[in-house]
């Protein structure tokens, strides 16, 4: 039958119905003579089991599961139910407030937050919520969305490569006596060093973890879109000389000006591994979606990384460290960006996840003392 025919008998319009083909939901068959699509009555019999799932409140990754017979109903209907409970919970929380309010013919003039009482951390996270969908009214697919973390952590990156250019010179001094009297915590006689130039790297060194740590309690305080954009860029200046710096404490000289010479090279191969990520998601929608498949990635993206930097610096260890770290950390919360979106992917999401994977202190803070976070519930999902 046509799709006009079977969206009459489903209720579901023919739009949903080229959605959930699109999703992997649906596969029918093609008319040799037209090429159109013809649904049969088990296409038909499973739009309407979609659309009770749907109804239930069941997502869409749920009932792929479903289908590929990854999940159970029971399973997936016991999931929904706990759902219930705990939207329940906070809907008895928001009546409660809105009698109160009734109850004492309070008027618009008296009415402010004093009245949110109860349970702190339930009105903060509503909030949250709140000012993120008044500020993401863009919505997209998943690609585009994707593509959004995609390309921004490439700009990121590419301020990175400059950053590395404009400043390598500037750290291929020595700093080994910095980092020492950092480590042994002797920060007295940081005046008394021989010329400025230690000096100078340990006065940035503090500038910019400052602005990492400004810039990731500016994520929290406005949900605007430009605010953000702006937050992103500042956040990414300081990362590539802050690693410099950090990686000083640990090298010595010669050590140091290899890595100082492999960075310019290294920032290239993230952004190709960035590159080779989006392609891998384009042909493969659910790549994503499961956070082993970005770590395998990340795995397979180190070991050819380490041996670039092998091959240029004669070293093995010291790009290794850097590629298995930056390409485990960008893999596992891009993951975790896709997870949290459930389905409903904005612009406003995809900038937050960018940035907050381009700042690690933002990152921390926003999963600090979540002890289910998608990373670790969904990781052989």
């Amino acid at each position: 039958m046509k799709i006009k025919e079977t969206e009459r008998l489903t209720g579901i319009p023919a739009a949903n119905i080229r959605y959930y083909e699109k999703e992997g939901l649906l596969k029918p068959g093609r008319n040799k003579e037209n090429n159109y699509r013809e649904y049969s009555e088990e296409d038909v019999l499973r739009l309407q089991q979609i659309k009770v799932l749907r109804l239930l409140g069941i997502t869409l990754d749920e009932i792929k599961e479903l289908y590929m017979q990854e999940e159970t109903l029971e399973t997936v209907i016991e999931h929904r139910l706990l759902q219930i409970e705990e939207e329940e919970t906070r809907l008895k929380e928001v009546r409660r407030t809105c009698e109160n309010i009734l109850q004492s013919r309070m008027d618009l003039e008296s009415l402010d937050q004093s009245i949110l009482d109860g349970d702190e951390t339930f009105w903060k996270e509503r909030l949250q919520k709140v000012l993120a969908e008044d500020m993401s009214k863009t919505s997209l697919d998943q690609r585009r969305f994707h593509l959004h973390i995609g390309g921004m952590l490439i700009w990121g990156y590419l301020l990175h490569l400059g950053m590395t250019l404009l400043t390598r010179d500037f750290f291929w001094v020595s700093t080994r006596e910095l980092g020492v009297k950092i480590l042994s915590r002797d920060v007295t006689g940081l005046d008394e060093m021989e010329g400025n130039s230690e000096q100078g790297v340990f006065l940035f060194f503090i500038i910019s973890v400052c602005l990492m740590i400004g810039c990731s309690i500016a994520v929290w305080w406005s949900a605007k879109m430009a605010v953000q954009i702006v937050v992103f860029h500042l956040s990414a200046l300081p990362g590539a000389p802050i690693l410099m710096v950090v990686t000083s404490f640990f090298a010595g000289e010669e050590l140091q000006q290899s890595i100082c010479s492999f960075l310019p090279v290294f920032w290239g191969l993230m952004i190709g591994y960035i590159l080779v990520l989006l392609v891998i998601q384009r042909v493969w929608r659910d790549f994503f979606r499961k956070t082993r498949y970005p770590a395998a990635a990340a795995i397979i993206g180190s070991v050819l990384i380490a041996l670039i930097g092998w091959f240029m610096t004669g070293q093995l260890i010291m790009p290794a460290v850097l590629a298995i770290i930056y390409t485990m950390y960008i893999s596992i919360f891009w993951s975790v960006a896709d997870i949290d979106a459930k389905g409903d992917y904005t612009r406003y999401s995809a900038v937050l996840a960018a940035e907050r994977i381009m700042n690690p202190v933002a990152l921390t803070l926003s999963y600090w003392g979540k002890s289910k976070t998608p990373l670790w519930v969904n990781w052989d999902r």
